[in-house]
């Protein structure tokens, strides 16, 4: 048996020897085609999907929230009568950005920008195409908004901002309404009854004479109007206090006791989990298909598998919330506390008006006392005074009311206005294309790697001594059709080196095989060509060899040269014709051809003993003799043949034959021949290959042999 460290592998000269870019050279020029139509494919489609893409525009309005300063100090914000503003300030140096932006991304202010604009949508439609970031680490706000156009991007985004701040001046000034209202309700009342009291008491002094009153009756006079008075403001204190509770429960009403502080975002588990799968259901189908066809049912069953995962995580979001942190709505601690102001209020007024009817009751005795014209000019005068005291009261707090409206803040302020000059253009053409390229390349490359990788018909040294099981004992320098001339001289020398290298193994191999059979698994792989440079390359180290041409398909011999019909190998060993007169001499005149001749009952003529007594018979003038086996595929000639000579070699094409097929091809043969195999030959292998695909023992020493062809029969001469 030949062993592996014993073969030859031709290196190219010094000055063409590429040792770290030879590699890849061949690697381009091989997959060259698939590397740029996957790149060009990708770069089209992302183009197309670029081009039909409905263009859209995105601006940005930047906005300041809560106290730049930051946080104010406990008990430094001065309280006011407005709960909603209390709340604001509290929360402007409490809260972070990020509340903001929950606060204020609501239905309500999206609807407002919808009417104000006279958008096509709602405002719930609107809000999927705004954005609210909070800018890390400050108190700023970036409001973005995607739009067909430019201009209504920017006008959506800036009415956006404004329709926030409107928001929370709204929310400020509620409760200045409320007491508007109510106070513009009751302030005519407190008119009309002032006005009547006043007439009334004027009529009552032009009609009657009264005598003039002591101080003591002018003192509870006095006390009584202030009751009167005190009592009127109370009520009203009442009764306002009443309607702001109403107000500030309807508020609680619509107001969440918490809000979203935070949220934290994790991966998906579910589809980690079945992105890990679909890896290992990517290498089960790639060693699959390396092994069986595409309509195997266990391919069909892995790509349904991979179908049906890449389905599933396309359907599932690639992250999940981890975790969320809410904190307290500070407008509703706020109201909530308001209310529980309102009703001590309400209580406290309660119990002051009680307080004012006991003192009233006690000075009910002194004002009967009184004459009865006295008693009904003090009855009407202190009406008088009541009634302008309650008025004066309302016309006070109406005007404080308006005044807490009109000056009602916000502490959200527009520090960038959008532009749509600014605007941000999707999807951009060249910024697609050059990330699509960048991209292509590398999904070119990994399917051009993939290709090589499940492509059997591309022969390395390693991987076909791995896949067969044989060691490769030469390699065979390809011939391009146009090459250089220094670059031919090149292939030239390295192909007479390869040959001249085989030859020297099978001499000086040990156990004396004198006959050699070369075959290969199909068609146009080289065994005929391998079998003639072989013969010419022992001839011209000093052997006599005969090259039997045993293939009746693929032959040695030129057919313009050689007549059909005339004699050969199959001829001999029927007996018809002597070897001697079938044999045709060449231009080398060490090396002699039998040709193939008309095979007729070729399962009979290869025979065993007609094979030995043939061989016989030519050992007698050959030292070598060497057979063009069949094909493995043309039957099972080739066994027949192969099995009665000393060793054999398998010739793969790279590029032509298919390991998977040769693996099974040789095995059939194998069954019937044994093990005398020497090894195999791997043809056509580019020149810049042969250096870093097989190992390189010393070259023997060998004569020349300049005149030998390459890669194409040598013509002979009968």
């Amino acid at each position: 048996m030949l062993l592996v460290d014993n073969h030859i592998a031709p290196s190219p000269p010094e000055n063409l020897r590429r040792l770290d870019l030879a590699p890849l050279l061949w690697f381009w020029r091989r997959r060259a085609r698939l590397i740029l139509g996957v790149f060009a494919i990708f770069v089209i489609i992302v183009a197309a999907i670029t081009l039909l893409t409905p263009r859209s525009y995105t601006t940005t309005a930047q906005l300041i929230v809560g106290n730049p300063a930051g946080p104010a100090p406990a008990g430094t914000i001065e309280a006011s009568n407005l709960p909603i503003l209390n709340a604001l300030l509290t929360a402007s140096s409490a809260q972070t950005p990020e509340t903001y932006a929950a606060l204020f991304q609501q239905v309500p202010v999206a609807q407002s920008v919808v009417d104000s604009l006279h958008l096509k949508t709602t405002g719930a439609g609107l809000l999927g195409a705004v954005e609210v970031v909070p800018v890390t680490n400050t108190s700023l706000l970036d409001v973005s908004v995607t739009w067909s156009d430019a201009a209504t991007s920017a006008a959506i985004a800036n009415a956006f901002a404004t329709a926030v701040i409107a928001r929370q001046r709204q929310l400020v000034a509620s409760q200045a309404n409320d007491a508007i209202a109510f106070l513009s309700q009751e302030l005519p009342k407190a008119r009309s009854q002032a006005q009547q009291t006043n007439s009334a008491l004027a009529a009552y002094s032009a009609a009657h004479h009264l005598p003039s009153m002591d101080s003591d009756t002018q003192t509870t006079l006095a006390t009584l109007a202030s009751l009167d008075s005190r009592a009127n403001e109370t009520k009203i204190l009442a009764q306002q206090a009443k309607a702001q509770l109403a107000s500030a429960r309807s508020q609680l009403r619509t107001l969440p006791a918490q809000i979203l502080g935070s949220t934290q975002l994790d991966a998906n588990p579910v589809v980690a989990q079945m992105q890990a799968q679909l890896a290992q259901v990517d290498v089960q189908l790639r060693n699959a298909r390396a092994n069986f066809t595409d309509k195997h049912p266990t391919v069909l069953n892995l790509e349904q598998q991979r179908s049906d995962l890449q389905r599933e995580i396309a359907a599932r979001r690639t992250s999940i919330v981890a975790g969320s942190s809410r904190v307290p709505n500070p407008v509703y601690q706020q109201v909530q506390s308001q209310v529980a102001v309102d009703r001590s209020q309400v209580s406290a007024a309660q119990a002051e008006l009680a307080e004012i009817d006991r003192q009233r009751g006690a000075l009910e005795p002194q004002l009967a006392a009184l004459p009865r014209q006295s008693a009904l000019f003090a009855e009407l005068l202190r009406s008088a005074k009541s009634a302008q005291a309650v008025y004066a009261a309302l016309q006070g707090k109406l005007n404080d009311a308006n005044i807490a409206k009109s000056t009602a803040l916000s502490d959200v302020t527009v520090t960038a206005p959008a532009l749509a000059e600014l605007a941000t253009k999707r999807p951009r053409l060249l910024a697609n294309l050059l990330l699509a390229a960048i991209v292509g390349a590398f999904l070119a490359l990994v399917a051009a790697l993939l290709f090589d990788a499940a492509d059997s018909s591309l022969i390395e040294a390693r991987r076909a001594e791995r896949d067969l099981s044989l060691p490769v004992i030469a390699s065979i320098p390809d011939m391009p059709g146009e090459v250089t001339t220094v670059r031919a001289a090149a292939l030239q020398e390295a192909t007479i080196e390869s040959f001249v290298g085989l030859a020297s193994l099978l001499k000086f191999a040990p156990g004396d095989a004198r006959t050699i059979g070369i075959t290969s698994s199909g068609h146009a792989e080289g065994r005929s060509t391998v079998s003639l440079n072989l013969a010419l390359a022992l001839g011209e180290m000093g052997e006599r060899v005969l090259l039997v041409d045993a293939s009746r398909t693929r032959r040695v011999s030129n057919a313009a040269i050689l007549a059909k019909g005339e004699p050969g190998f199959y001829e001999v060993l029927g007996g018809l014709v002597p070897l001697e007169k079938a044999v045709k001499r060449t231009r080398e005149e060490r090396v002699d051809l039998l040709t193939c001749g008309n095979p007729k009952d070729s399962f009979r003529m290869l025979a065993p003993d007609r094979i030995d007594a043939f061989v016989s018979r030519a050992q007698q003038s050959y030292r070598f003799v060497l057979f063009n086996a069949p094909a493995i595929s043309d039957g099972i000639e080739s066994a027949l043949l192969l099995r009665s000579v000393d060793r054999w070699l398998m010739v793969v094409c790279d590029g032509v034959t298919n390991l998977g097929a040769a693996r099974t091809a040789l095995q059939s043969v194998r069954r019937h021949t044994g093990e005398n195999i020497a090894g195999t030959v791997i043809n056509r292998v580019p020149l810049d290959r042969i250096d870093y695909l097989t190992r390189v023992p010393a070259r023997p020493a060998a004569p020349a042999a300049a005149a030998l062809p390459v890669n194409e029969p040598r013509r002979v001469a009968s």
